[in-house]
């Protein structure tokens, strides 16, 4: 009988081999990376749009509260009052001047915009004003549309107008890792308080 002889074959990779292998894993681990961080920027992205129309939310409905609660300062601005304006000035029945405001005027990362309020009898000054909005945020825009432009309670007035404000607010958050995001909202908001007239 022949002897049957087994060879002992040793297989080992090429160097070909072994770079068109390592260039497979690299190629699968960019390719799963890219999918992880597209997912999270997404998720973050959908996050910090959410907070924004919170926070705008919020400060939308300070102010309203304040606008149908109180009336228009006509006598605070001039005649008439510039479109738009920067600055929201009401009074209460006890003539307390209600006043908001953006601050500072120019707003960067490090120094971001806030929404500001002041209760005052007299005229406010910088000390008098306390943030409405949180510092996570920056008030980027902040415009007031007061209408009508000239008092209508005012003795002298032809027709008759209830007041109300358009408020144009932009926000903008400088925290997340993947940009700043902006939200944009527009709100009217009617004065339902009525100045008492003796007829």
């Amino acid at each position: 009988m022949k002897k049957l002889e087994i060879k002992n074959i040793n297989h080992s990779f090429t160097l070909i081999e072994m770079i068109v292998s390592m260039a497979i894993i690299v190629v699968a681990i960019t390719t799963v990376a890219a999918i992880y961080i597209y997912s999270i920027g997404s998720q973050e992205k959908i996050t910090a749009t959410t907070k924004l129309q919170q926070d705008a939310q919020f400060v939308l409905e300070t102010m309203a509260k304040d606008i149908r609660e109180y009336q228009i300062d006509y006598s605070s601005y001039t005649d008439p009052i510039p479109q738009p304006t920067s600055t929201l000035i009401l009074i209460d029945s006890s003539n307390n001047r209600i006043q908001y405001r953006r601050n500072p005027t120019t707003c960067t990362k490090d120094n971001p915009c806030r929404l500001e309020k002041c209760t005052q009898s007299g005229t406010c000054t910088d000390s008098d004003f306390h943030p409405v909005s949180t510092s996570d945020v920056s008030i980027s825009r902040l415009d007031f549309y007061i209408q009508p432009d000239s008092n209508p309670f005012s003795s002298g007035a032809t027709s008759y107008r209830n007041p109300s404000v358009t408020i144009v607010i932009e926000l903008q958050s400088y925290k997340e890792r993947f940009g700043a995001y902006r939200v944009k909202v527009q709100q009217t908001i009617p004065q339902r308080y009525q100045e008492k007239r003796e007829y």
